[in-house]
């Protein structure tokens, strides 16, 4: 059945008035009656009864407009879906973060980013905090959550959050034995195992500010490249680090995650390019907005 045919019944039926409904399409009356004529003979049953003012359907009508209509709306469900799809396959989005920035509840942002745009790509992809503001200005990514403030005049930077950090020991360290908190100055009496080394600046000289700011004198033992090597290394005995406590759900046999006393805190940064009007950057930045802003936990 010609589609053409239905959307012109429709047009009639909703109308009630092929005069209004000729208008409505753009189109010369007697034209559209023949055409409703031929659908009628098609059916084999009188769809529209003529002798009522203003126009009424039969009940074979009503029951063919219900139909109708439903086909016409899955028709154009179906064109748009195509047409998005094939849009999409041009359409990527990228989120670079930088772990353990990506929380649980940033995952489920992203997650929910994903079901409401089944026909954009989503990629997640790891990046130091650094390389995320040369990300962003080259286009290679179009949002990023990191930990490192860098003065950039074409970024958009959102502190989510201020999370806690903790201070992780070998499981028999005198520290870890010992009931309660312990403080910046505690700590700044042993060997520190810092990540990121590279590239710079990193959470490394985060840490190392930390210490700076309350005077107190550091010795870094190692920088390494990855938190898992870091605590491993803490494991082993050769020091002891300063972490999130999103890597305190990181469970690892000899190590003890403890608080500090002095509530230091590392932000938690949401970052996009400025100027950036693309719908699907601001559909996620709202969403991200909206269910980060107040409620990301450690």
């Amino acid at each position: 059945m010609d589609f053409r045919l239905l959307r012109y019944f429709v047009a009639v039926a909703a109308e009630r008035s092929f005069s209004k409904a000729a208008d409505r399409l753009n189109m010369a009356q007697p034209p559209l009656s023949r055409q409703i004529q031929n659908l009628e003979a098609e059916v084999g049953a009188q769809l529209i009864d003529r002798s009522a003012r203003p126009l009424s359907l039969t009940p074979i009508g009503e029951l063919f407009f219900e139909e109708a209509t439903a086909v016409l709306d899955r028709a154009e469900k179906m064109r748009v879906r195509v047409s998005d799809a094939i849009k999409s396959e041009r359409r990527k989005f990228r989120i670079g973060f930088v772990s353990p920035a990506i929380h649980a509840s940033i995952s489920s942002v992203v997650r929910e980013f994903r079901a409401t745009n089944p026909l954009l790509d989503v990629e997640l992809m790891e990046i130091s905090s650094v390389e995320q503001y040369v990300a962003l200005n080259s286009q290679k990514i179009d949002a990023g959550f990191n930990r490192i403030h860098v003065d950039d005049p074409a970024i958009s930077r959102t502190v989510l959050q201020e999370e806690e950090l903790l201070a992780v020991l070998p499981f028999a360290h005198a520290l870890a034995l010992r009931e309660g908190p312990v403080s910046m100055a505690e700590l700044s009496r042993y060997p520190l195992i810092l990540y990121p080394k590279h590239p710079r600046p990193s959470f490394v000289d985060f840490v190392q500010r930390l210490f700076e700011d309350r005077g107190l004198p550091t010795e870094v033992a190692f920088e390494t490249l990855s938190k898992v090597t870091a605590l491993e290394l803490v494991a082993a005995g050769e020091g002891l680090s300063i972490v999130p406590a999103s890597v305190g759900r990181t469970v690892m046999d000899s190590v003890t995650y403890k608080p500090i006393s002095d509530k230091v805190t590392s932000p938690v940064i949401f970052v996009t390019r400025l100027g950036d009007g693309r719908q699907e950057l601001m559909d996620f930045e709202t969403l991200v907005r909206k269910s980060l802003l107040a409620s990301i936990s450690p």
